[in-house]
């Protein structure tokens, strides 16, 4: 509840939630309103998949994103949020 909190925060640039097993699709379904991030950090983040990866697509100016030990996202996951996203570089 508290994660999802974050919607509100639409002037946020820079996101850190490494290592927060609470983040899941809901979560970044809430994540994709901030439509000022330019720096998401989920490193860790045991619960990201490739459904909540698709969330991010509004995020048109998210610039890094940091997916180090995320073992639920896969390659192609990557690869469809790197297309609707080109200006995106994917860390880890």
């Amino acid at each position: 509840e508290g994660l999802c909190a974050l919607s509100r925060m639409t002037v946020l640039i820079d996101l850190n939630l490494r290592s927060c097993n609470n983040v899941t699709t809901e979560v970044l379904l809430a994540v994709s309103g901030l439509t000022a991030l330019t720096e998401l950090i989920l490193g860790y983040c045991d619960n990201v998949t490739d459904e909540g990866l698709r969330e991010l697509r509004s995020l048109t100016a998210l610039k890094s994103l940091r997916l180090y030990s995320c073992h639920n996202v896969t390659a192609a996951g990557k690869q469809a949020l790197r297309t609707a996203l080109p200006n995106l570089t994917i860390h880890g």
